[in-house]
């Protein structure tokens, strides 16, 4: 492992990972749930680790939380034990005596590091429990409301034991091409967290503390990084970079950057396949439901805007608000069956669980898409992203599709904001590289879309405020143009 500070051996990792095993085979129930809330750092990945070699459930949890949220978060998914660095300990001071956890802490004062200590002090025996294994829990990002726990899909069969659960994990590391995995996004995202599948593959991780664009090249350059997990905003920041110094870096190394997270306007990524070549393959998919579609950068430039074909094991569906399958090219509800029947399920909220399924085992994520002829999937809107305008529906994911092909256009929103006579009107919300103005936005937008979907007006804004994994909070969003806590018409 390559981090900022230096790099771990092998032999290191495996001791460590057995030892802290050791420590929570002694203070969790076996099947148990232990909270991981670490930054980009060694420790947070032997965490992982040893929880899932231990038979315990890791549960994913930002650092960054505030006390009340890892209040919630600790009650719901039932913690036992917390791992995090000092500034976790910091937060949380006081939490485990009303929430009854106990917890191990990295960082700060060496000499005050309980979870270097546990370690230490720890006697590991060198075998395994033959319990079933737990997958983990993560929870989503919570724009919508209180964040939901799913049991992540990391692999499609975990198997009978933990013995069988950790090979079949590393079997899914070994699908990434050989080399260095290089991490990008922040460890308690499920996309960046291939690192722990890719660690029992045997690669070497590249973990730098956090994503800086100069960065991420010369640790690429540095180390012959082969593959990535990356979000749009990642590429944007890549692109913002001067040509000259872009390519200043050897990125030959790269084989594979799996693009996830948000949709990515088309320059930027056609930009980067023209850089890196045809490496990027994006896909679609929840926390919940692990990887629903594919597509390779070849296919993308023939299918532009789509998320690609479903992966084995899954068929779309577009139903109308009635359930009623649609045509290919007619949009509605994105639906997905699972060969399996398993579907998605929340944790501790089983209506949460019911209203996402249409049927057993065919399920939503909420998002608003049609089929090609040629079965590739092509989202348009999340289902409760919608403007209404005269009575008219509008997907704003269509326009902001449309104008993220501007060429001057960096990002976008397209959100409803009040109008008196219609109830709701589109703003566009755009961040720009180059000089672009209104009446240029709106000639292009009006090339490609039906004037009722273009916007009434357009905002030139700095940056958009996305989250880590590059999502937007359209409710945030919203709230600013609206007179109270409703933000829609009516």
């Amino acid at each position: 492992m390559v981090t900022d500070e230096g790099s771990v051996s092998w032999a290191s990792l495996r001791d460590r990972v057995e030892r802290l095993a050791a420590v929570i085979d002694e203070r969790v129930r076996p099947g148990g749930h232990v909270a991981v809330a670490g930054a980009n750092t060694p420790e947070t990945l032997v965490s992982y680790l040893a929880c899932l070699v231990s038979g315990r459930a890791p549960v994913g949890i930002n650092p960054k939380l505030a006390r009340d949220e890892f209040a919630y978060l600790i009650d719901d998914a039932g913690i036992e034990l917390l791992l995090g660095g000092a500034g976790v300990a910091q937060t949380v001071d006081s939490l485990d005596t009303r929430h009854g956890f106990t917890g191990l802490y990295w960082g700060g004062d060496a000499a005050e590091s309980s979870w270097q200590a546990a370690i230490e002090a720890a006697q590991p025996n060198g075998t395994r429990p033959a319990a079933a294994p737990v997958a983990p829990l993560l929870y989503t990002s919570g724009t919508s409301g209180r964040p939901k726990g799913t049991r992540v899909r990391w692999v499609a069969d975990p198997g009978q034991t933990v013995a069988e659960h950790i090979e079949q994990l590393a079997s899914a590391g070994r699908m990434l091409p050989e080399g260095p995995h290089q991490v990008a996004g922040p460890l308690y995202h499920n996309g960046p967290l291939i690192a722990v599948r890719a660690l029992l593959a045997g690669r070497t991780i590249v973990l730098p503390s956090r994503f800086d664009a100069r960065g991420f090249l010369r640790l690429v350059q540095e180390n012959g990084s082969a593959s990535s997990v990356m979000v749009p905003t990642h590429l944007s920041r890549l692109l913002a970079l001067e040509s000259a110094e872009r390519e200043s870096f050897d990125t030959s190394s790269l084989q594979k950057v799996i693009l996830t997270g948000a949709a990515c306007p088309a320059d930027v990524k056609r930009a980067v396949i023209r850089w890196w070549g045809p490496v990027v393959e994006e896909v679609y998919g929840g926390t919940e439901s692990g990887t629903l579609c594919r597509i390779s950068a070849t296919e993308w430039l023939d299918h532009p805007g789509s998320v690609g074909r479903t992966v084995p094991g899954f068929q779309a569906v577009v139903v109308d608000r009635d359930g009623t399958p649609q045509d290919p090219g007619t949009t509605g509800r994105l639906y997905f069956r699972d060969a399996s029947l398993r579907g998605i399920q929340y944790h501790n909220a089983p209506d949460k669980t019911a209203q996402a399924h249409l049927e057993p085992g065919t399920f939503t994520l909420g998002d608003v898409g049609y089929l090609d002829a040629d079965g590739y999937v092509h989202i348009t809107d999340r289902d409760v992203d919608m403007v209404v305008s005269g009575g008219v529906n509008i997907y704003p994911a269509e326009v902001e599709r449309v104008l993220s092909q501007c060429p001057a256009v960096t990002d976008v929103a397209v959100i409803g904001v009040p109008n008196t006579d219609m109830g709701e009107e589109l703003r566009a919300l755009v961040s720009v590289s180059g000089p672009v103005t209104e009446a240029d936005l709106d000639t292009f937008c009006r090339q490609q879309l039906a004037g009722y979907k273009c916007p009434r007006s357009y905002q030139f804004v700095d940056r958009l405020p996305r989250n880590d994994m590059g999502k937007l909070n359209k409710r945030q969003l919203r709230q600013t143009f609206w007179p109270d806590t409703r933000t829609i018409g009516g």
